[in-house]
């Protein structure tokens, strides 16, 4: 397999899905590095993003395979570096047939060393140093994604831990009516149906419980999974990575050149440069001189042979090839331009929506739930005193908790959405800032 060959079917589509070009912004921005923590978190017994980090680092499968795989990628580009073998033959004439076996055969010994000329060496070398380079970054990259994973299950699991302790108020909210309304029932001032609604409201929120309980305990195997750890690992989960500030729009847009989509469109102009040298470089004749010994035992002479070999690049020079190659040159032109357009809408989308739910996050905080919780007092107050049936208290409570509920499910969202621009843009954008307000 020739060289052009070997990156049409190998190194391009490799490249095409994870490289990033020399000169984009994306490498000084530190972009597609997996985020270790500087230093070992303190030790706690609430799990924070940067302890799993940090756990992910020092035993994930995956990233020591990362490791691995850039180890060796000095040599590849050393190996491009060294020179043909040089070649030894051996020649008899005149051996056999009417003559006297080998007493009078000529013998001849040669030494041959092919000198590539017109850049070869320098095309292959690029052509390594592409490859080399398409190996390490698409290494980065997957160690980014394993980062996104990570953000992923570990909001994930927040979620389930606030889901389970909003089902653990609500269960002991609704243990407290069953005993409020049995006392009731006693007294004459509410009806059996009520209490009865009360226990079947109770064994809702068990139900509810269990569920919660089973969701909590995936959601911390499939985080503890990323360090080969066990769910008995975590016993709970900081909530100093609630809602950060969502980031500036024009920042996120300025990043767009480093984004995954923008850098595999890169990756495949780097690619092809490399193969149209690597074609130009191809026809151009190599010179290969050779040298040695010639002996004549008839006449017993021996004489010294010098040889030069220059192949003519007379019917094949790689027009066909290098025409193709500058047609996909042009047309990956176009594929970038629309690819950035595309990309910066994705972002606006994503940001947009971030920004609706951050909006909806503080309402929820300021307004909507603290009313949800007076009118809940207030509904609780009335019933003691006989003033509403235990129905409409219910419908309070059930909204107040709905309410909370939704509050839990924006907040993974909006950290989804966050992941989301992580993982377009290859940076790290959640950081411990102030939360965005208390349970």
């Amino acid at each position: 397999m020739g060289l052009s060959e070997f990156i049409l079917a190998r190194v391009l589509p490799f490249a095409m899905t994870m490289l990033i070009a020399p000169g984009v912004s994306a490498m000084d921005m530190e972009q597609w590095k997996f985020p270790i923590p500087t230093s070992s978190p303190s030790a706690s017994d609430s799990l924070t993003l940067d302890m799993a980090l940090h756990k992910i680092a020092q035993t994930n499968g995956l990233l020591k395979s990362v490791d691995e795989r850039k180890a060796g990628l000095s040599g590849m580009i050393d190996q491009s570096r060294v020179w043909p073998n040089p070649g030894f033959g051996f020649e008899v004439e005149e051996f056999g047939g009417s003559l006297p076996g080998f007493s009078e055969s000529g013998l001849s010994f040669s030494l041959s060393q092919e000198f590539e000329l017109w850049g070869k060496r320098k095309a292959r070398r690029k052509a390594a140093e592409v490859e080399a380079k398409a190996i390490r970054l698409e290494a980065d990259i997957s160690a980014f994604d394993i980062y996104s994973e990570a953000g992923f299950r570990f909001y994930e699991l927040i979620h389930a831990q606030e889901r389970l302790l909003l089902i653990r108020k609500a269960e002991e909210l609704t243990r407290n009516m069953v005993d409020i309304t049995r006392l009731r029932v006693e007294k004459g001032a509410s009806l059996v149906s009520e209490h009865h609604m009360a226990e079947l409201e109770l064994a809702r929120n068990k139900v509810e419980l269990n569920e919660a309980e089973m969701e909590l305990n995936n959601a911390k195997r499939n985080l503890a999974a990323l360090w080969n750890g066990t769910a008995e690992e975590i016993r709970a989960v900081s909530d100093q990575s609630q809602p950060i500030d969502l980031p500036d729009l024009d920042y996120l847009i300025g990043l767009a050149d480093g984004s995954r989509e923008i850098v595999t469109i890169d990756a495949q102009q780097e690619m092809i440069g490399a193969m149209i040298q690597s074609a130009r470089t191809e026809v151009r004749p190599s010179l290969e001189l050779s040298t040695g010994l010639k002996h004549l035992p008839a006449d017993n002479v021996s004489t010294f042979m010098v040889g030069i070999a220059l192949p003519l690049p007379l019917f094949n020079r790689n027009r066909g090839q290098l025409s193709y190659l500058h047609s996909q040159a042009g047309a990956i032109e176009y594929e970038k331009a629309q690819a950035l357009t595309l990309t910066e809408m994705e972002i606006i989308n994503i940001h947009e929506r971030a920004r609706q739910l951050r909006v909806m996050l503080e309402n929820l905080k300021q307004e909507v739930i603290p009313k949800a919780e007076e009118t809940f007092a207030a509904l609780g107050d009335a019933y003691q005193k006989g003033k509403l049936p235990y129905l409409t208290m219910l419908e309070g409570e059930r909204m107040l908790l709905d309410l909370q509920h939704d509050r839990n499910d924006a907040v993974l969202e909006f950290q989804h959405q966050i992941v989301a621009l992580e993982n377009i843009l290859g940076v790290m954008l959640h950081k411990p800032l102030e939360t965005i307000g208390d349970r």
